[in-house]
């Protein structure tokens, strides 16, 4: 990922990149990027498309390793840090929100495995979702989470 750089790099554009992921197949390179102008804009490095707009600040992104499941992290400076999660290829209309921290979040992984996001937020807080496949036949491709919150006291202090 390229956190922070200039989108002029990639699809030559005067908005800045707040995170940036490749997704590689067999035959092609796609970037999908967490844009300043509140989209997720997917494409090559020379051209791009607007794929989603969402109306706030993302500030991060996610994708599972099979590329089933898309997470925005939500990073506009003083509202809440919701995270969003979209079925791949991406379809704006498909997103659920979860509402995950009380300040912007910062960072977002998800685990080599697949079973795990976690995100840190400016709260201080880190939280860990576990993906869960779902059994039924009619959402073969969607997930569910449970949440796991921590929270250290050297957050609570300042």
């Amino acid at each position: 990922t390229g956190d922070g750089q200039s989108a002029t790099h990639f699809f030559g554009l005067k908005i800045s990149i707040n995170s940036i992921l490749r997704v590689q197949d067999k035959e092609s390179t796609l970037y999908l990027a967490a844009c300043s102008d509140g989209s997720i804009k997917e494409g090559t490095k020379e051209n791009c498309t607007d794929k989603i707009k969402l109306g706030s600040i993302p500030s991060q992104i996610a994708m599972t390793k099979n590329k089933k499941l898309f997470f925005v992290g939500m990073g506009e400076s003083g509202m809440p840090g919701s995270l969003k999660y979209y079925k791949y290829p991406l379809s704006a209309s498909e997103s659920t929100d979860i509402q995950a921290h009380s300040e912007e979040i910062k960072k977002m992984k998800v685990s080599r495995d697949d079973k795990y996001l976690f995100t840190v937020g400016k709260d201080g807080c880190v939280i860990v979702y576990e993906i869960k496949e779902r059994a039924e036949k009619a959402a073969r491709d969607a997930k569910e989470f449970t949440c796991l919150l921590y929270t250290s006291d050297a957050a609570d202090e300042q």
